[in-house]
């Protein structure tokens, strides 16, 4: 599924909402200007071949969504155990809000947070810099 990602992904969360696809908003699990990877935890009524307009909600621009046109690339049931957890891949197309993707994405790319080909989050070292103890209150 991962090796053939065209651009980097980042760790990041949201709400992926479409109603074509599911009744309840997906998770967003990572993002990048190729695509993202949403989880849903109930059915989904997906065609492969289709076009969706979805909508993101994501963590880091309160109150602002982006609604981009996109493209089914994969899909995973599982259906292990209590979970019925639905996991789908999409490509983003440069149509609607795709400019503000970029913009996001730019900032994005100076967290650090990067997703490896294993699907696991890793922590560039230069954004954190040891400054002294940290203390919490």
């Amino acid at each position: 599924m991962d090796d053939s990602r065209k651009s980097e992904r980042y760790a990041d969360f949201g709400r992926v909402e479409c109603a074509e696809i599911c009744a309840f908003a997906g998770r967003l699990d990572d993002i990048g200007l190729g695509g993202f990877k949403a989880t849903f935890f109930s059915s989904v009524d997906l065609r492969m071949d289709g076009e969706y307009e979805v909508t993101l909600r994501l963590s880091n621009i309160a109150g602002e969504a982006l609604r981009l046109l996109a493209v089914p690339v994969w899909r995973f049931d599982d259906n292990t155990g209590d979970s019925a957890d639905i996991q789908l891949g999409f490509s983003v197309l440069p149509a609607l809000d795709f400019p503000l993707l970029e913009d996001y994405i730019s900032k994005m790319d100076g967290s650090g947070l990067r997703v490896s080909v294993a699907g696991e989050v890793e922590f560039a070292d230069e954004v954190f810099e040891e400054e002294g103890p940290c203390q919490f209150l």
